[in-house]
Formats: structure tokens, sequence, C-alpha cells
């Protein structure tokens, strides 16, 4: 299936209870995305709503593995029946939009504002596909939800981990911004289809504009096992 990405969500019908389908997206034959979703175009109870906003413009080929016939929906905002008061949304507790989250990841105060990232998955109730989900509070009690912070990629999905003002300017980001925030995470290889014979790695990610988004460090992993030494870990550092 061929298509163009014009808006921010795609949306597929999911039934929790149907078999898990894999999802991916194409372009030019080159993989540029994929993700885990059980759907169900006749019995759906679910809507997710996959973020795709990085794609925008571009056509790609959608594939369902095992195959099947799938509508996909388009839309630039989540549509969310009675969002905020449903019977069983905690009015306190945190809770995504839509979707799963567990795991708080990074939780900082930066720049006079409490971030908290999570581990997110927009395609079901249920764990998986992970992404770093984001959200700021000036008073831990009302929370602002921004964009996903971070999705999977050819390394894997993102699993957990922390973040650190470099409050010293010690790393090379601080040549580019005074304080950055540093984020490390858990790039779980194996997890999606370009990470098929990766390990499981620590990776850096590091924020420019007060922690709004993030940008994953183009250099070697922070921490990696050596093949054949999965107990072993070994400290790269720097890119130089």
């Amino acid at each position: 299936m061929k298509i163009v990405i014009a808006t921010k969500y795609l949306m597929f019908s999911v039934n929790v209870q149907a078999a898990s389908k894999k999802v991916s997206l194409f372009e030019n034959g080159e993989w540029l995305f994929d993700f885990d979703c059980k759907l169900d175009m006749r019995n759906p109870n679910f809507t997710a709503y996959v973020d795709v906003s990085r794609f925008l413009g571009k056509t790609i080929d959608l594939t369902v593995v095992p195959e099947m016939t799938v509508d996909v929906g388009m839309t630039d905002e989540m549509d969310i029946e009675n969002y905020g008061q449903e019977d069983w949304r905690p009015k306190i507790h945190f809770t995504v939009s839509n979707g799963w989250n567990n795991d708080p990841n990074g939780l900082i105060r930066y720049r006079d504002k409490y971030h908290m990232f999570y581990q997110y998955n927009p395609c079901s109730t249920e764990w998986g596909n992970m992404h770093w989900g984001h959200a700021v509070s000036e008073d831990l009690l009302h929370w602002k939800h921004l964009d996903v912070a971070m999705f999977p990629d050819e390394n894997g999905t993102m699993y957990s981990g922390c973040a650190i003002e470099d409050v010293n300017n010690v790393s090379p980001i601080s040549k580019i911004v005074d304080r950055p925030m540093l984020v490390y995470y858990t790039a779980a290889g194996g997890k999606n289809i370009p990470s098929k014979d990766k390990f499981y790695d620590q990776r850096l990610a590091y924020s420019v504009d007060n922690g709004k988004t993030l940008i994953k460090y183009d250099g070697a992993p922070c921490f990696q096992p050596l093949k054949g030494e999965t107990a072993i870990p070994r400290w790269f550092g720097w890119k130089k």
C-alpha cells in the first residue's frame, strides 16, 4: 500500500485481543520504521495514533505481515472521546493521552521546568514498541504532554535511561550549548527489523532547546558488550 504522509499521525484500528502484526514503512525499498500492532478492522476496541511527522511529504510503502487488508486513517490531532473525564483515568497519577506508558526515564529539573521522559507504546494498551514519551511540569502536579522525544531507530527500540545536566560543561555538547541536558538511554537491539542482529547498548542524546527535543549523539555507543562478551561491557568514551 502506497501512502503520502500528509499529517502528523497515521491511525490504525486495534483489538487488544487480536494476533499481533508487523507493520513496516519503507521509502524506495529503504526501511523507515516498523512496529508491532494487533490490527483488527472488524472488531476494534482501540485506535492507535502513530506519529509519523518526521516523514511528512514522503511517499511510503506500508506493509503488514501476516498480510491483511488495512484501512489507514490520517489526522493531525488525537480525537479521544471524553478525554480527561474517563471513569478509570487517574486524576493525579500521570497517564498518556492514548496508548501505554510505564517506566519513568530521565527525571530532571532543567531550566526551571521538571521533565519526565517515559517508556511509551502508541500502538497498544500493552507493553511494546518502546519510544520515549515526554512531559513537562512546573509544579509536579500539572503536566503538559510534548511530542515523542525518541523513536525506535536502526539500533533498536528506546529502552530505559536517565538524564543529567552537564553543569561543568565537560561534554562535547557544551560547545553547542551551555550546561546541556544529556540523556543516556538503552537501544534495544533485536526489537525491530534493522536491529535484528545487534546487541543492547547504551547511547547518548542531548538537547539544545532547553529540553524540548532530543538529538541522538552521532558517535560510538557509550557502553556496549563486545561480541561473545554479553556480560562484560566496554566504555568507548566520547567521539573525538
